[in-house]
């Protein structure tokens, strides 16, 4: 990815800059509590990531699941490129129905909620 980078690809450093700019995006969705719009940023930089390689986001059919559910405002793979873990915004209302629609696909699930993370915020 680098290489490419400095190679000067433009869907490389294009995605860079893109996911530069998320960032800062995701960093005041955060700060202001906005779980839809934190969603609809964790998407974008999903997609930046997959349109700058395909070889960035594993193709499993968890992403499909996850577009079908109407309660899920987005979600992020973290982790290495080829597993790792999935990020899923919901509303807190509906956590149940969507962890029961992932569990039926035999993925397994972190229980794990904002409110249990204390983040100490750097703004560089």
């Amino acid at each position: 990815m680098f290489k490419r980078f400095f190679d000067r690809d433009k869907r490389v450093t294009e995605g860079f800059e893109n996911i530069y700019l998320n960032s800062k995006k995701v960093l005041q969705s955060i700060e202001n509590k906005d779980i839809k719009l934190l969603g609809k940023l964790f998407k974008e930089d999903f997609l930046t990531r997959k349109t700058m390689l395909d070889s960035l986001v594993p193709d499993i059919g968890l992403f499909d699941t996850l577009d079908n559910i109407p309660e899920v405002y987005g979600y992020r793979i973290c982790g290495a490129a080829s597993g790792g873990t999935i990020v899923v915004c919901v509303d807190k209302e509906k956590r149940e129905k969507v962890k029961n629609t992932i569990r039926e696909q035999n993925y397994q699930i972190f229980e794990c909620y904002p409110e249990d993370i204390k983040v100490s915020l750097i703004d560089a």
